[in-house]
């Protein structure tokens, strides 16, 4: 890989991590499933966008960072690793093999049951990340990823993920005054109003 070269797949980032395929974007970073060839196990990459300015990028990321690290519950993704003072800064995160919700979805309507089991796995996590001092800011289908059960015949565990426009409570706002960050089918009006 070129310096400040967006990574492709086939890349090896910093002699470990083998970029396999590209499994999700945003405006801020790309997404790859990844081989971490020292463990032997397959990962999420975050790669962030070389030459991403404005908004506090390189704060926010080390935001989320520190925010990942800090939280462990089963239904929020897990963080094993980042790298955010080289090229390319990147997190290392739990693969989860599943769908997003909205990709469910997209599907047909989920049974009752199902639903009722998602929401309160979301909520449970949820309520782990506010305690913590932190708003998630972006709760939304395509955030909530699906992991396949352990046993056959269960329903999949929601995962909350990306946490890149997250508010940490006790920190400084990464935010330009004014600009509203989210999704805005999914913000709430309070948040729209400032």
């Amino acid at each position: 890989m070129t310096e400040n070269a967006e990574p492709l797949p086939g890349d090896l980032l910093d002699g470990r991590y083998r970029l396999v395929a590209q499994i999700g974007q945003g405006g801020m970073a790309r997404v790859f499933r990844a081989d971490d060839t020292a463990l032997g196990r397959t990962v999420a990459v975050k790669v962030l966008r070389p030459g991403v300015e404005g908004a506090g990028a390189p704060e926010r990321a080390r935001s989320e960072v520190r925010l990942l690290a800090s939280l462990n519950h089963p239904s929020l993704v897990t963080l094993f690793d980042a790298q955010l003072t080289g090229t390319p800064d990147y997190l290392v995160m739990e693969f989860v093999d599943g769908p997003t919700l909205s990709a469910r979805i997209a599907e047909g309507p989920l049974s009752s049951a199902d639903a009722a089991g998602l929401a309160a796995e979301l909520g449970e996590a949820l309520h782990v990340v506010h305690a913590s001092g932190v708003v998630h800011r972006d709760v939304k289908p395509s955030n909530v990823l699906l992991a396949e059960p352990h046993l056959p015949g269960a329903r999949p565990r929601a995962k909350l993920a990306d946490f890149g426009i997250a508010l940490l409570l006790d920190s400084a706002r990464v935010t330009t005054p004014g600009t509203v960050i989210g999704t805005a089918a999914y913000l709430a009006p309070e948040q729209v109003q400032g």
